[in-house]
């Protein structure tokens, strides 16, 4: 009830702290306001699809991953036969091969059920033990002579979650799994390249344990720090006889006793330290007035407020509705970036150019790396392969809510995903990627999607039917 007067009562204008309504009122405005009472289903997720640095970076994604578009093979729309692409002088095929991460739980059980009689059959309360799982789905078949194929070419990782247990998925886990899936690849696909898809998290996203990260650093020398690997000063310093010059992030070990810091000789040096060599301290002094503090305020907060602020802030500038005055400090604070000396050293170009240890790891190997947009889960097929696991009918009927049996079921139903469910999902991906290329909003490529099923792209009458929608 709670929450239904706090949907309410500032549609009408009031305080909810001030006034209540009745039970009977309350679904009455609800009809009234435009909701209606329904079953929670899933479906596409469209929070924050509009957002403006998720519309930037969706936009980039899309016209970069379609330029290697042409070096893919495709699939004709009833027979499934492959396509090659028409490769010039020194072009290779690529192929995609699309990650994700699901959990799976023992007792999760259908909705629906046959009743007799009208008596309902006793259910456990609680989702039972979790089964993780990170897989990768490629459509392409290898077309290797049976003689010549590895015995294993899955590169599936399942652990059992829970203090007791396997413990809980890492970034350590994901590489040691991404290094299986790229021996397993160019066996089976060679002079190919793989187009590695992860979606945006910190665990996709992690450094390598030598990168240059500010938030892991000491304002002074020695202590529990990451030890990073040495860099170059970035032509844009303030200072430009230090453009180029090596920085070293850890003192020499052969320092003379009569040095000022013999006492850290061997250890890592400090932000505070690195900012002096750089010359970038004074700046720091001088923008606060000869204090400096490792992290101000505003740094602390979490990195969903601040980008909540930064987008706030650029729309401010732009001319829309001015912030409230207790807010306005902060927005101006979010986007300095000598307000510490953690913002000032993270937004040096050393370290910004640092990249995740999986995209060092995959370009390494010759391959490329991609990370979706923010909130488009409906551009990675493997969301749908999830989803078919968890309705498949073994795994409805043949579990009986307890975590051997559920354990045994997994590997067998991701086993029998037939190639042609597989080509179906990529197929409704690539509908997805052609809606958004002509611009349609999310809402709009549902539409499409579930309208057009032709292989690859939308028909050509999709624009007259979205103004049909609209109107």
């Amino acid at each position: 009830m709670k929450q239904v007067n706090a949907v309410i009562l500032p549609a009408l204008g009031l305080d909810a702290t001030d006034h209540n309504i009745s039970e009977g009122t309350a679904q009455w405005w609800l009809g009234k306001l435009g909701y209606e009472l329904k079953e929670a289903k899933k479906g596409i997720y469209i929070d924050g699809h509009e957002r403006e640095d998720v519309v930037t970076y969706h936009k980039e994604f899309l016209a970069m991953f379609g330029e290697n578009e042409r070096l893919q093979r495709t699939y004709t729309d009833d027979s499934l036969e492959p396509v090659e692409p028409q490769l010039g002088p020194g072009e290779q095929l690529h192929i995609l091969v699309m990650h994700d991460e699901s959990i799976v739980h023992a007792n999760e059980l259908r909705r629906q059920v046959y009743v007799c009689d009208g008596k309902m059959p006793l259910r456990k309360k609680g989702q039972g033990r979790a089964i993780h799982i990170s897989d990768f789905i490629v459509k392409e078949n290898a077309g290797l002579p049976m003689d010549h194929q590895l015995k294993c070419t899955d590169t599936c990782e399942i652990i059992y979650p829970g203090k007791n247990n396997d413990g809980f998925w890492t970034n350590e886990k994901l590489v040691k799994q991404v290094k299986k899936a790229i021996v397993i690849f160019e066996y089976m696909y060679p002079n190919s390249v793989a187009e590695f898809v992860f979606d945006q998290s910190s665990a996709h996203g992690a450094f390598a344990k030598d990168a240059l990260n500010a938030k892991e650093m000491n304002v002074r020398p020695g202590g529990k720090q990451w030890l990073m690997h040495n860099t170059f000063i970035p032509m844009d310093n303030p200072n430009p006889d230090l453009h180029g010059k090596p920085q070293a992030m850890v003192f020499p070990p052969d320092l003379p006793p009569h040095h000022p810091d013999f006492e850290f000789h061997g250890q890592v040096k400090g932000m505070q330290h690195i900012l002096k060599e750089c010359g970038l301290i004074s700046v720091l002094e001088a923008a606060n007035g000869g204090k400096v503090v490792r992290e101000c305020s505003t740094c602390k907060l979490s990195r969903e407020v601040q980008e909540q602020l930064h987008w706030e802030a650029l729309a401010t500038a732009e001319g829309a509705d001015e912030p409230g005055k207790s807010n306005l400090d902060m927005l101006q604070e979010s986007l300095r970036t000598d307000c510490c000396m953690q913002k000032m050293l993270a937004n040096q170009q050393d370290f910004k150019d640092e990249k995740p240890l999986i995209l060092i790891l995959i370009e390494e190997a010759g391959h490329r790396c991609w990370f979706l947009p923010k909130f488009h889960c409906e551009l990675n097929p493997i969301e749908m392969y999830w989803g078919w696991m968890k309705v498949h009918e073994c795994f409805c009927t043949a579990s009986d809510g307890t975590f051997l049996t559920t354990k045994c079921l997994v590997p067998q139903i991701l086993d029998d995903c037939p190639v042609k469910t597989i080509h179906a999902f990529f197929r409704k991906t690539w509908h997805y990627m052609d809606a958004y290329r002509k611009g349609l909003n999310a809402c709009q490529a549902e539409f499409a999607v579930k309208k057009y099923k032709s292989h690859g792209h939308c028909g050509p009458m999709l624009i007259m039917s979205i103004g049909v929608l609209l109107n």
